[in-house]
């Protein structure tokens, strides 16, 4: 076999070379991210037809300014036609060209240097051109992925917290309205005959699914403490009054 064709063929695409073209484009890509919004608002034509290489971010933002003026009652701005070309065309250039001309640049560089020839100015250019468009929107969206499902699951985790803490305010509304009723039974009829004193949450009332319920009464108060089943630490205080009313509430844990 021909010892340069089988070195050829040995010869890895991906060669140390391409991983010193990496480490340079991720940090030009950096420097671009962070200079890009203010290089580009110096001029006038970039309030109407600007490049970003956050397209997404733009079609988000007039989704929710028509969502906002159809919720106000106000009739939605119509987006033209060059804004809707704009974000197109951001689109196209971020995702199709110019990942295209980076590894097309990247595969003809290797190809001419495995020829022989010299000549890559061209192919270098297009490919440091296409790598810092393609590395500005992959290498943001890296970080922004990561934050978004940090605060998926933080939200997920504050609304299961926020229902448990609602079911559990349902469940002292029965418990007051049970002790209120025990407040006004005459005593031969097994109340406490004006007073709250003896009474004590049983059977459904003094647990549930959502937490556990006990009581201190005296006469005219009942001083009430809760604690969540689902999470162990929050708790819930307070006291109700002669009227039957829930007064002074005192959230513990994670209901703070």
């Amino acid at each position: 076999m021909n010892p340069k064709i089988e070195s050829d063929v040995k010869r890895a695409e991906f060669s140390p070379e391409f991983i010193q073209v990496l480490i340079a484009l991720t940090g030009a890509t950096l420097l671009l991210v962070f200079v890009f919004e203010h290089v580009f608002k110096l001029h006038t034509l970039y309030e109407r037809y600007f490049f970003t290489p956050f397209p997404w971010i733009i079609a988000a933002g007039l989704t929710i300014a028509d969502g906002l003026s159809k919720f106000s009652g106000e009739q939605p701005a119509v987006v033209s036609q060059g804004e809707r070309l704009a974000v197109l065309a951001n689109f196209l250039i971020i995702y199709v060209v110019a990942p295209t001309m980076f590894f097309f640049g990247w595969r003809h560089r290797r190809l001419l240097q495995d020829q022989g020839e010299g000549r890559r100015t061209l192919w270098t250019f297009i490919l440091i051109v296409g790598g810092m468009l393609t590395f500005s929107a992959v290498i943001p969206a890296i970080p922004a992925a990561i934050a978004q499902r940090a605060v998926s699951t933080s939200l997920r985790d504050a609304q299961a917290v926020q229902g448990n803490k609602d079911l559990m305010i349902n469940d002292l509304n029965v418990l007051a309205w049970s002790a209120r009723q025990y407040k006004i039974l005459p005593k031969s009829l097994g109340g406490g005959g004006g007073s709250f004193v003896g009474y004590s949450p049983t059977g459904e009332i003094a647990s549930t699914e959502e937490g556990t319920y006990s009581v201190e009464a005296s006469a005219n108060v009942c001083s009430v403490n809760a604690r969540s089943k689902k999470y162990p630490y929050a708790t819930i205080r307070l006291i109700i009054d002669e009227r039957g009313k829930l007064q002074k509430w005192n959230y513990g844990g994670p209901f703070e």
